[in-house]
């Protein structure tokens, strides 16, 4: 857990089952004030629907994505609700 995507994981698995179901996104997001709104484009993005998940993996992508693509539209740019 030393690496940053493994930190960020870490802070939005709470259940520690190794994936982000929507609940425990949407929980983190709502800690640190996101608004309905915002939550609801950024699960939209992220294809974070009631059943989806996200692995370790995705969302490793999904945070390289975030700190590297110019583009405005990547889902990665949701990762922390919409800035």
């Amino acid at each position: 857990m030393g690496n940053p995507a493994g930190i960020s994981v870490w802070l939005f698995d709470q259940n520690g089952d190794g994936v982000i179901s929507p609940e425990e996104f949407y929980n983190l997001l709502k800690a640190w004030g996101v608004s309905d709104e915002e939550l609801e484009i950024a699960c939209s993005k992220l294809n974070l629907k009631a059943g989806n998940t996200l692995s370790k993996d995705q969302f490793k992508d999904l945070l390289e994505q975030f700190h590297k693509s110019d583009d405005p539209d990547s889902p990665g740019n949701y990762l922390f609700g919409s800035f």
